[in-house]
């Protein structure tokens, strides 16, 4: 009875120094679920659009210094009030760049837009966005101007 005691206690004493990991030694200590760094680069845009013109969004998405290729990056407009609004989203082609085009609909209430790129990350990769760059959408101003018969 006694032997069988000390390995049960042996095994415990064992168990536990395995789940503790002393914060010394963490840095030793693989993480199994880290996610690599990555750099996601919007390239500048146009300070102003007018609507019904087409605006296309570009950028880079890399890790380590290697492009990542097929990966999703969506192109949101920053509203402080709501939740941000979805204008477009595409796939980083082999080179990891992405070509994003956009609309503006004749319709919109806004004329500043605080445009940023998002990558939801993965599994291996992690989660990250871009700084916000300032857009003005302005509206084609007509007028009639009718002459005399």
């Amino acid at each position: 009875m006694g032997l069988k005691n000390n390995l049960s206690t042996f095994f415990g004493i064992f168990l536990v120094s395995m789940l503790f990991v002393p914060p010394s030694m963490s840095s030793m200590v693989p993480d199994a679920f880290a996610q690599t760094s990555t750099i996601l680069i919007l390239d500048p845009i146009p300070s102003s659009i007018y609507t019904g013109h087409v605006v296309t969004f570009t950028g880079g998405l890399i890790s380590n210094g290697q492009p990542l290729a097929n990966e999703i990056v969506y192109i949101y407009e920053d509203d402080p009030f709501k939740p941000d609004q979805l204008i477009g989203y595409g796939k980083t082609n082999s080179n990891g760049q992405f070509s994003i085009s956009w609309k503006v609909t004749k319709g919109l209430v806004e004329t500043d837009f605080d445009i940023y790129a998002h990558f939801d990350g993965s599994n291996q990769y992690a989660s990250i966005q871009t700084p916000r760059q300032e857009m003005s959408v302005y509206r084609y101003l007509s007028s009639i101007q009718l002459n005399q018969i």
